[in-house]
């Protein structure tokens, strides 16, 4: 079922995360040239999170209940109608309210559609396809900001559309939603609910027993403090690199995707080996290097430097996220795939939310250039408190374990 399942689910998830990350070279420049504020660029990309991570649990608790392929096909159908509204957004209220609403609809997608890949995939295994997954996720990913780049660049000297609105942008935001749709009519299509996902009997998913684990409390925590810290990245790199190293949008967004496409394709790797090691150590090492070279980007004196230091970057995501996979997707088979995984997802938000409007504070009162130095000791301390809280859970059995147990059974 599982080698059926995922490729849709795939295709659908790497359709949807470029339609959303088409706008990611371009959003902090948009917001910036109709409003000339720091502050503003941070709260318009935290605002998207922020209505997503109050979405996320809900939907995580339902799909539990009703199934994941309702809301993944809702949420693309949304996000698809919403993505035009961006072309409409010429001032930073509107611009503001738009993300609102943009985030609380994606809450709806990548949430359930994880925790259906993860529910399938065979004990022992988790780590390996939560890092296929992750491939088609990330894959979309830097396939956004490349594609965004790009139709800014060719679109820009076309003349104004309507008198004001920037052809650049609104062919960005345009096919952003013709992605969406593909998405959409994919998993409406191709994909039907499995039964076992359908039952409606199942008692009520309990929140409070999730965070009870240690384990998932330095999990969170952790996923929060990465989050931040990637933000905050993506929030002020484009502006900082445009402006201090003069390089030009096509170029930010090749850069993106090259970090998230060897990142993404290294994980089929990365996440078979967490499904042979220690994952809480992968996890911790992973991790370090990310956050070391976030506090180097500030001294890249050119291209080829920033090159170099995004490549190492994408080496520890690589390593960090398939071992922080395997150990949630461990605590969702006994508490509830889709409530972990929104959880998890929550931490994501709150950290994406909270990145960009604390880094546009740093910014706004000292240089662009601290940011990164923020971003970097907020990853760092909760990385650290990762380390102590899931050190004090008991040990769980390994992956080799868990397939000997099922084999002998």
């Amino acid at each position: 079922m599982l080698k059926k399942v995922f490729p849709v689910i795939a295709v659908c998830v790497f359709a949807a995360q470029t339609g959303i990350a088409i706008i990611s070279p371009l959003l902090s420049v948009y917001a910036h040239d109709i409003g000339d504020s720091a502050l503003w660029v941070g709260l318009i990309f935290g605002g998207y999170s922020v209505s997503r991570a109050f979405v996320m649990p809900l939907i995580g608790r339902l799909s539990d209940r009703r199934g994941r392929r309702v809301f993944v096909a809702g949420g693309m159908a949304l996000s698809a109608a919403v993505s035009l509204l961006y072309i409409f957004a010429d001032n930073l209220t509107l611009l503001f309210a738009v993300r609102i609403l943009h985030g609380a609809i994606s809450g709806a997608i990548v949430p359930p559609a994880r925790a259906w890949i993860a529910e399938l995939s065979p004990p022992g295994q988790e780590a390996r396809w939560q890092g296929y997954f992750n491939t088609a996720f990330f894959t979309g990913a830097g396939a956004g900001p490349l594609l965004g780049g790009l139709l800014h660049d060719t679109f820009a000297a076309f003349p104004p559309l309507f008198g004001h609105f920037d052809p650049g942008m609104a062919a960005a935001f345009g096919t952003m939603g013709a992605l969406n749709l593909v998405g959409f009519l994919l998993v409406s299509l191709v994909l039907r609910e499995t039964s076992e996902r359908k039952s409606r009997d199942r008692p009520p998913v309990s929140f409070r027993n999730i965070g009870r684990s240690r384990l998932f409390q330095g999990l969170f925590v952790q996923r929060f403090s990465k989050e931040f810290s990637v933000a905050c990245f993506i929030a002020f790199m484009p502006l900082y690199v445009s402006t201090k190293l003069d390089i030009s949008l096509t170029l930010i967004g090749a850069l993106l995707a090259g970090n998230l496409f060897f990142s993404s394709w290294l994980q089929i790797l990365t996440g078979r080996l967490a499904d042979r090691f220690d994952r809480r150590r992968m996890v911790i090492a992973g991790s370090l290097v990310s956050y070391a070279v976030m506090a180097t980007i500030p001294f890249a004196a050119n291209l080829r430097q920033l090159v170099v230091l995004f490549f190492i970057r994408a080496l520890g995501t690589a390593i960090s996220m398939p071992g922080s996979a395997g150990l949630y997707v461990g605590i969702g088979r006994k508490q509830g795939m889709g409530s972990t995984i929104a959880l998890m997802g929550m931490a994501t938000s709150l950290g994406l939310a909270l990145g960009p409007i604390l880094s546009g504070l740093v910014a706004e009162f000292t240089e662009i250039r601290s940011v990164f130095f923020f971003a970097a000791g907020m990853g760092f301390i909760g990385l650290v408190l990762f380390a102590v809280l899931s050190a004090r859970e008991p040990r769980e059995p390994t992956p080799e374990q868990i397939i000997r147990e099922e084999e002998t059974k």
